[in-house]
C-alpha cells in the first residue's frame, strides 16, 4: 500500500485541480483515527490492509416561538416532530 504524506505545504498555498484529485481521504487532522485506530483499518491475511474511515456529523436546532408578545391569545398550538437519520456501510467483496 502506498502512502502520500504532505508535510511541506504551507497553509496558504492553493492546489490546482490535478493535484487535489491526487490527494484523498484520511481523518488525521480530526484526530479520530488516533483515538479509534481499529475503526479506520481492516487487516486481512497476506499483508492486505483496507482503510475505510467514515464520519457523519449532524446538527439540529429548532426554535419554536409560538404566541410571543401575545397577552390574551387562546387556542394556539404548535406541533414539531423533528427527525434525523444517517448511516455508514461498507461492503468488502
Amino acid at each position: 500500500m502506498n502512502t502520500l504524506m504532505i508535510s511541506d505545504l504551507a497553509d496558504t498555498d492553493e492546489l490546482d485541480r490535478k493535484t487535489m484529485r491526487a490527494v484523498r481521504g484520511g481523518l488525521a487532522a480530526s484526530g479520530l483515527t488516533s483515538l479509534f485506530p481499529s475503526l479506520s483499518q481492516f487487516k486481512f491475511g497476506n499483508g492486505i490492509t483496507i482503510g475505510a474511515s467514515q464520519l457523519i456529523n449532524q446538527g439540529l436546532n429548532i426554535d419554536n416561538v409560538n404566541g410571543m408578545d401575545t397577552a390574551f391569545a387562546t387556542g394556539m398550538s404548535s406541533t414539531i416532530t423533528p427527525h434525523q437519520s444517517a448511516n455508514n456501510s461498507i461492503t468488502l467483496i
